[in-house]
């Protein structure tokens, strides 16, 4: 979780099954891709970033760099609507003064996507076919690949192929990462209930 301010249901939530591991802010992207789940207050953070939109601006960052990843949008505030391109970014977003069963619905929601390979495997998709612009064909064998590598649990299947598929350089790290916390995070059992940001 990403907020300026303690979580004052973090040991709620902990006694829910959460794992809740707190961010005052983030002053690099990278520092959230241990986290399949990303909550992220708008107002406070984002500060080494410097625009106006503070913690909005992250969502937009942490959906380019990690396209998979869940995000969920946290405040207190009401916002102009020059913040609804952000919003759209998020999975969902929830207020500061939810409740504790809002919260444990919308985490087991996100657990519930980040836990299922191929849920994550169609956010990928979306990302390769709409930003990273690629042929069809090509996010077709690398689904390929990717469902050789889950069903055989054998994350090299996917990796070579994401090497050998000659991709632009970021796409091919984004597609490394992803791999990467696939299988850390599903194949082994280790995202149970582990939220963080």
């Amino acid at each position: 979780m990403v907020d300026d301010q303690p979580f004052i249901l973090k040991d709620v939530l902990a006694s829910h099954g959460f794992s809740i591991h707190e961010m005052r802010d983030i002053s690099a992207i990278d520092l959230v891709s241990g986290y399949p789940v990303i909550v992220c207050d708008i107002k406070g953070v984002g500060a080494t970033f410097k625009s106006r939109h503070e913690g909005a601006h992250l969502f937009r960052e942490i959906r380019k760099a990690f396209p998979e990843k869940y995000i969920i949008a946290f405040t207190g505030f009401r916002f102009d609507a020059t913040y609804n391109e952000y919003f759209r970014v998020a999975d969902t977003s929830l207020k500061k003064d939810a409740d504790t069963e809002a919260w444990v619905k919308v985490l087991d929601e996100a657990i519930s996507v980040m836990a299922e390979p191929k849920q994550r495997w169609l956010r990928m998709r979306r990302f390769l076919l709409e930003e990273a612009r690629l042929e069809l064909w090509a996010a077709l064998l690398l689904e390929q690949a990717f469902i050789e590598a889950v069903t055989t649990r054998d994350r090299n299947k996917l990796t070579t192929k994401i090497t050998g598929a000659g991709l632009a350089d970021e796409t091919t790290q984004r597609l490394l990462s992803f791999a990467g916390s696939l299988f850390s995070d599903v194949l082994t059992g280790l995202l149970s209930s582990t939220v963080a940001g």
